[in-house]
């Protein structure tokens, strides 16, 4: 049975682990023959969901003595192939086009990109109007600690919670839910954000 850790957890996991047995990710890397890392990032983002990145967070794993399955839950062990099997053009589909169910099932990169292309923008565009570099912005949506006042920044451009778009972080709040239709409705400056060609594939 999967854990139903949050990422944080996993994180710890894995860190106190390593710790324990005196261990890096560059000795871990050396032992099982994969860059420290690439290691390093498939254990930190919550967004890698290729089949590499899974094959590499359950090495990690095994190679301090865990169950995969007990450090992460299971979002962080499922081939991304899954989203797209459902036939969603480069990967995810815009916003309100997605139904709730959907919506939960993808991590916080792939709803990133499904409000990007709700709103026809690139992830260049979110942030040169976030005011951060293309690395920065990336690192914030892939739930670097250190990047709280970004991903704030993230959510209040894309005019949806931070706590929605990164629950294993800030905790899901499903009643701060409001349909893009309505925030339409209700926002005039919600036309700045139409007129881009979409570049988020």
């Amino acid at each position: 049975m999967s854990s139903k850790h949050s990422l944080e957890d996993s994180i710890r996991i894995i860190r106190e682990a390593m710790e324990q047995r005196g261990l890096s990710y560059q000795k871990i890397g050396d032992e099982i023959d994969e860059p420290a890392n690439k290691l390093s990032v498939a254990v930190r983002c919550s967004s890698g969901s290729t089949q590499r990145a899974i094959e590499r967070r359950v090495r990690v794993a095994e190679a301090l003595g865990l169950d995969p399955y007990q450090v992460w839950d299971e979002v962080y062990l499922t081939r991304i192939e899954r989203i797209r099997e459902k036939g969603y053009k480069y990967g995810v589909k815009p916003f309100s086009k997605l139904s709730e169910g959907e919506w939960d099932e993808l991590p916080p990169r792939m709803r990133v990109r499904a409000l990007l292309k709700e709103h026809k923008l690139s992830l260049q565009d979110l942030a040169a109007r976030v005011g951060v570099t293309y690395r920065q912005l990336t690192a914030a949506i892939y739930g670097h600690k250190e990047a709280d006042d970004i991903r704030k920044k993230i959510s209040e451009e894309l005019h949806h919670p931070h706590s929605d778009l990164w629950p294993d972080i800030y905790g899901s709040k499903k009643d701060e839910r409001q349909p893009l239709v309505e925030r339409a409705a209700n926002s005039s400056d919600m036309d700045k954000f139409f007129g881009f060609g979409d570049l988020t594939s």
